[in-house]
């Protein structure tokens, strides 16, 4: 088999982003001067970035989004992309995963992120992905909850579904969220 083009997985968001006039003291209001939606989290990032560059690479998804209006978003996104989705998967248990984005006239950003959708993010949601696809790319890791708990094997079931898709013959690559705190125990075993 002929392996060619890239499957993104893992973290699929919506960043709801909203200029305001200033950030305010605790407890005080501010103006919201500007507001847009766009897509967000290392699968859409990555597998968007790829389809504007238009090099006729075979693109696809996999990840889970809620049966709400920004799942849809997502959903229709990656459609106008022409990127495989038949791996995005929905649930109506949680909300898809989302990002408020406040950015000041200086261009500080403050993220006030819902995991969402992406916290249940698990490997049965994997079982299926066998494509020819040459790359399989997951992100991010320490944002993804159920693939973020340790494995008695493999250290994370993160790094068991990487071993798993090497496994199915794709080269892997990660990705992780800057974060405070102790994250060599969920980044290293995925190294491997």
């Amino acid at each position: 088999m002929v392996r060619n083009g890239i499957i993104g997985a893992g973290s699929m968001l919506v960043d709801h982003v909203q200029r305001i006039s200033h950030w305010p003291e605790q407890g005080w209001l501010t103006e919201i001067q500007h507001s847009e939606k766009c897509s967000g989290g290392a699968a859409l990032n990555v597998l968007f970035t790829l389809a504007r560059m238009q090099l006729d690479l075979p693109l696809a998804g996999v990840g889970i989004v809620g049966e709400d209006s920004d799942g849809d978003y997502i959903l229709q996104l990656l459609d106008d992309h022409h990127i495989d989705r038949q791996f995005v998967q929905r649930t109506a248990s949680i909300n898809t995963a989302m990002t408020q984005v406040m950015t000041t006239p200086d261009g500080q950003r403050t993220f006030f992120h819902a995991r969402g959708a992406n916290g249940k993010l698990d490997l049965a949601h994997f079982a299926d992905v066998s494509t020819a696809h040459r790359i399989f790319h997951l992100g991010y890791l320490l944002l993804l909850d159920s693939l973020d708990v340790p494995d008695d094997q493999y250290g994370t079931r993160s790094a068991r579904l990487l071993a798993q898709m090497q496994q199915r013959g794709y080269l892997t690559s990660l990705d992780l969220v800057s974060r405070v705190g102790e994250y060599r125990p969920l980044v290293v075993p995925a190294l491997r």
